[in-house]
């Protein structure tokens, strides 16, 4: 069933297409290969963000032979499932399912083991707030503008951005980030430092975004 869902990704998106790159390509001079080779990097690259985390190394190789089977247009056309789409959306829902669920069962064993760290406070939305350097004066309120330096990172570590890395540091309006950032960033005063540890829904939740993928 796997291998019958699959290949029928890549023949729905190709076999439309076919006619128009038969046409195309007496009409152009022929592409570097280098570049080539780079575009099928990026689009390799993109699949494989969105599937590597929802099936395994020989899953994986069946979709791609899928793929390089309808760019040669040599499908196969023995498989009664090829065009069914609901069973390809039916085996990417229930994979995306199990992901999240995953994913929101790390999660939950990062936040309980950054709450246990010394003088960490975790607060009643879930975010886990500790202090590194308190700091002095105001603390500022959502309806402020705040000026700040950050490091975001993954549960595995992952940076994903940081201004200290650019070398000069952000200014937004407090109530324009996410809530985890919100609620941590007003415990804070002015000069101080802190570790926030945000759970996801007080961040961007099951939806992700770019490089956080969801939860």
């Amino acid at each position: 069933m796997l291998s019958r869902a699959t290949t029928a990704i890549a023949y729905h998106g190709l076999r439309r297409t076919r006619s128009q790159s038969r046409a195309l390509s007496g009409a152009v001079q022929q592409a570097d290969e280098k570049v080539l080779y780079a575009l099928g990097l990026r689009v390799a690259g993109n699949l494989r963000s969105e599937l590597e985390p929802m099936f395994d190394t020989k899953e994986l190789t069946v979709v791609g032979k899928a793929i390089s089977d309808a760019l040669a247009g040599q499908e196969r056309t023995d498989y009664p499932y090829m065009l069914q789409s609901a069973a390809v959306q039916a085996l990417m829902d229930e994979r995306r399912q199990l992901v999240r669920e995953g994913a929101a069962a790390a999660g939950r064993a990062f936040l309980a083991q950054a709450a246990a760290e010394t003088g960490a406070i975790k607060t009643a939305s879930g975010l886990v707030f500790r202090a590194l350097v308190t700091g002095e004066g105001a603390q500022p309120t959502a309806a402020q503008k705040v000026t700040a330096h950050y490091t975001g990172k993954l549960a595995d570590g992952t940076v994903f951005d940081s201004s200290v890395k650019r070398g000069t540091p952000a200014t937004f309006p407090l109530n324009g980030v996410i809530k985890g950032w919100q609620e941590g960033l007003q415990m804070m005063k002015v000069g101080g430092r802190a570790v926030l540890t945000v759970p996801s829904d007080l961040a961007y939740g099951p939806q992700g975004t770019g490089p956080i993928p969801p939860a």
